[in-house]
């Protein structure tokens, strides 16, 4: 209803969009703070845990933002593909 509404100026939408990350409900985040560059930033930098690492640079593809610009997840990606290639190839039989 706060989109469709346009009502987003008369609520919190940093606290909203927490608490849809908190819930899980990442499309209804990304929807609510469509418009707003500062708090797209802050849901990717609020996705930066082992986790949500992947959902995190997906996000950044989606916004079409600079990688470089959240080396946090950067390096959580780096490091999850290490550990996925190292175990496959150092455990083969």
């Amino acid at each position: 209803m706060i989109i469709r509404y346009k009502f987003q100026s008369h609520f919190d939408l940093g606290h909203i969009m927490h608490r849809l990350v908190d819930l899980n409900k990442l499309e209804t985040a990304k929807m609510l703070i469509i418009q707003d560059d500062t708090l797209k930033r802050e849901l990717i930098v609020s996705l930066c845990n082992s986790d949500n690492s992947k959902k995190a640079a997906q996000l950044i593809k989606d916004f079409h933002f600079n990688a470089d610009d959240f080396p946090e997840v950067k390096e959580r990606i780096m490091k999850s593909s290490m550990r996925y290639f190292l175990g496959r190839n150092l455990y083969k039989k």
